[in-house]
């Protein structure tokens, strides 16, 4: 089912059969070699309930490695996982019949900002030429035909990893998994239990690396450091307080 009530049935998001061909398809171009036929059949699975379509890039088929063994005994294992692209969900958000739109930005300590998640308004203002303070969070809006517009809010300390993109552009990740957020809430239908790379915790490989000779995996990266952790089990330095609503 889609999130607007209608059925897909086993049509792409651009009402492409999915019959044997294309199924094929993806499986030689877009998944792992090495993937089993239980994880391509639940990732074929998650492309139709969600409407993303692998073959433009809005899904992509990752592996990775994770260690269900200990730091004495290793036993490092492959999985293949559905991953949705943030790209992908706002393509696929543009096509709900009743999507009107989507709003986001993330937010500074001494930004003037409210949050009324009871009406699904946010009144946010700031000077882009005087920002000060530290990254305190983003929040994200999203608003449907003839429902409550969605509001998100996230902490910036609960959702920052120890990775290089996020200690690169931080203000660019945190605005992304608020977008993420705030269309899994809208539309949990189709995006409900779905998380972009951005949002996934830092991994650690063995010393043999992952996904080195797969097909697949060279358009979305898999994250280069081990054992899965609670998301934001590592927060960085910054430790502002969201601004108390009026």
């Amino acid at each position: 089912m889609e999130a607007n009530g209608k059925s897909e049935g086993t049509t792409s998001p651009q009402g492409a059969a999915w019959n044997r061909e294309r199924v094929e398809l993806v499986k030689r171009t877009i998944c792992p070699r090495g993937i089993s036929e239980d994880e391509f059949a639940l990732f074929i699975e998650q492309c139709k309930r969600s409407g993303l379509d692998p073959l433009l890039k809005e899904a992509f088929c990752v592996a990775r490695r994770q260690n269900i063994g200990n730091r004495e005994r290793p036993n490092w294992v492959t999985k293949y996982e559905f991953q949705p692209s943030e790209a992908g969900m706002l393509a696929r958000a543009e096509r709900f019949p009743d999507f009107k739109g989507i709003q986001a930005s993330a937010v500074f300590a001494e930004d003037e900002i409210v949050v009324d998640q009871g009406k699904g308004e946010v009144v946010h203002r700031f000077n882009p030429a005087k920002r000060k303070g530290a990254l305190v969070g983003a929040w994200s809006r999203v608003v449907r035909e003839g429902k409550l517009p969605v509001v998100v809010w996230l902490d910036f300390s609960g959702y920052v990893q120890q990775t290089p993109l996020w200690a690169k552009i931080p203000t660019t990740m945190i605005e992304k998994c608020a977008r993420v957020a705030a269309l899994r809430k809208a539309y949990p239908e189709a995006f409900g239990g779905l998380y972009v790379r951005e949002e996934m915790p830092a991994e650690e490989y063995d010393s043999h690396g992952a996904g080195h000779g797969l097909p697949g995996l060279h358009d979305e990266p898999v994250p280069a450091s081990g054992s899965y952790e609670v998301l934001g089990s590592k927060p960085g330095p910054v430790k502002a307080s969201f601004p108390t609503l009026a």
